[in-house]
């Protein structure tokens, strides 16, 4: 057989392509710069170009039995472009055909040879862990992930117990903080073999996951099996990668289909549009399950909303489970939660008030503002910064724009990852959310920074230069813009250290460049 793999120095292309390799297969790949993992692969024998996009060198290649691709890499390069015309080559997505070998070893469907190469190339470490040796409690969920992990860790910490935590935030152990870089999510099987194995986690009592659904989806989690799985909400997102709203949930509800001891307990949120189905799915799969609410939870003012409290009770359920004798001392140790980084983080409350978000989902947006319009100062404006992430899910930005039109007072639009998608096009899905008409709308694509007033009077400003200093001026028009008791919140970012335009990442941070605002 004859492999060629785009982006073949990329964490799951690597594998696949080394599996191909030990089996002698002719494998060739492409990438942009020579890597330890490239130079590993030339020397089993794999044959790498570093100038992708060379379509007459794949054709030089001769036939080509089998392609592998990222869905980093977009439609139309001309790699993806050249094999997508060519009916007589078996075409696979890295994560799909990661997850399709998985599920053969796992299922014993592998010849001796392929199961050798499996094995050697390292693709599923986790199926070398002992499970049982500790508790091991996994999250997931469209919104409230990465607060629910950390109510958790707050919880058992507090209550005494040595506690290991991976979320997006990066990896905590006894409070011990290892920063995991820029844009991050469910980390690859080898890391998280790795960090389960090192010297931090090797004693503790309880490890928490932050899982994904690109991270199911791709059997990043292959060989893990949880005491606890926790679905906090699914709401739609991630349609690009997933296709449709039935892959999304399959991919989600993975945590407990696959992911979950024969004797584990499912954590399910009552209050989550998807909880009926959940919870049949969950009894067709005799799966034992919880969706208590606890009505003596206390949070601190500044994360009392609906939509913490939800989190609240996930947290609690699992403590519920694992340590029910705990559980009233769990809820009192809520009251000195203090929060998450670059979740409903303020910056400064008078003369108006300054808080950073997450906020990246058309359902995280609408909670998140129904909350601070419910909770505005008296005479004050809710006023909101943010963005729809390029080469990501297209449908929800309207509905994101749906909700700042429906929440806020004024809106403020900048680029928020934009990667090789047109900022303009991605802010005029936005606009027709908001409700503009189609000539308005393509009257504001032409400028560069455009104002424009809604019938009902409220303001909106765009910013579309299409480098990073759009969302500099959109946070500091904004915050000039405010008046005593307004409300501002910057949406989009949150934690993240990054901001990504074409294919490059520069350095951002919101809380860092809002500060430098305030402080002139």
């Amino acid at each position: 057989m004859r492999v060629y793999v785009s982006g073949v120095g990329g964490s799951g292309c690597y594998y696949l392509a080394k599996f191909y390799a030990l089996q002698k297969f002719v494998v060739y790949g492409s990438d942009i710069a020579r890597t330890t993992r490239t130079e590993e692969l030339e020397r089993l024998g794999v044959n790498i170009v570093y100038s992708p996009g060379n379509v007459d060198h794949i054709r030089s290649i001769g036939s080509i039995d089998l392609y592998i691709y990222s869905s980093a890499i977009p439609k139309e390069h001309p790699e993806r472009n050249f094999f997508e015309d060519c009916d007589d080559v078996e075409k696979y997505e890295v994560g799909h055909l990661y997850d399709l070998l998985v599920k053969r070893y796992k299922f014993g469907q592998m010849s001796d040879s392929e199961k050798d190469a499996f094995l050697k190339s390292n693709m599923a470490p986790l199926f070398n862990l002992d499970w049982n040796r500790k508790k091991f409690i996994a999250v997931t969920g469209t919104d409230g992930k990465t607060t629910t992990c950390s109510m958790i860790y707050h919880i058992l910490k507090n209550l005494g117990f040595s506690v290991g935590m991976i979320t997006t935030l990066g990896i905590v152990v006894n409070d011990k903080v290892f920063d995991t870089g820029l844009h991050t999510t469910t980390p690859t099987s080898q890391e998280i073999f790795n960090i389960l194995t090192s010297s931090d986690f090797i004693s503790v009592d309880y490890v928490i996951i932050e899982a994904t659904s690109h991270g199911l989806a791709m059997g990043r989690l292959a060989g893990a099996y949880f005491d606890v799985s926790v679905i906090t909400n699914i709401t739609s997102e991630h349609l690009d990668y997933h296709g449709t709203w039935e892959n999304y949930f399959n991919a989600k509800t993975r945590i407990f289909t696959e992911h979950l001891k024969s004797d584990g307990t499912l954590v399910l949120n009552e209050f989550d549009p998807s909880f009926l189905n959940l919870s049949e799915l969950a009894k067709t799969k005799n799966v034992k399950f919880v969706s208590k609410s606890y009505k003596n939870v206390e949070l601190s003012d500044v994360l009392n909303t609906s939509y913490n409290l939800q989190n609240a009770n996930c947290a609690l359920n699992v403590i519920n489970i694992l340590l029910p004798e705990k559980l009233n001392d769990a809820i009192n140790t809520l009251k000195t939660f203090t929060g998450v980084k670059g979740r409903m983080e303020i910056l400064q409350n008078k003369p108006f008030k300054v808080i950073v978000d997450f906020a990246h989902t058309a359902n995280g947006l609408n909670s998140l503002l129904t909350h601070l319009k419910k909770n505005l100062s008296e005479g004050g404006k809710l006023r909101v910064v943010f963005g729809c992430a390029g080469m990501r899910d297209k449908k929800k930005r309207f509905h994101m724009g749906e909700a700042a039109a429906c929440y806020a007072d004024a809106i403020y639009i900048a680029p928020e990852d934009p990667r090789t998608e047109s900022l303009r096009d991605i802010n005029s899905e936005i606009l027709r959310g908001i409700g503009f008409t189609n000539e308005k709308i393509q009257e504001i694509y032409q400028k560069d920074y455009a104002e424009a007033t809604l019938s009902n009077g409220k303001e909106v400003k765009v910013f579309q230069k299409g480098e990073l200093l759009d969302r500099f001026e959109a946070i500091k028009s904004a915050i000039h813009d405010c008046e005593d008791n307004d409300t501002l919140v910057i949406c989009g970012k949150g934690h993240e250290k990054s901001m990504c335009f074409g294919t490059v990442e520069y350095d951002w941070s919101d809380q860092q460049q809002a500060q430098k605002i305030l402080s002139d």
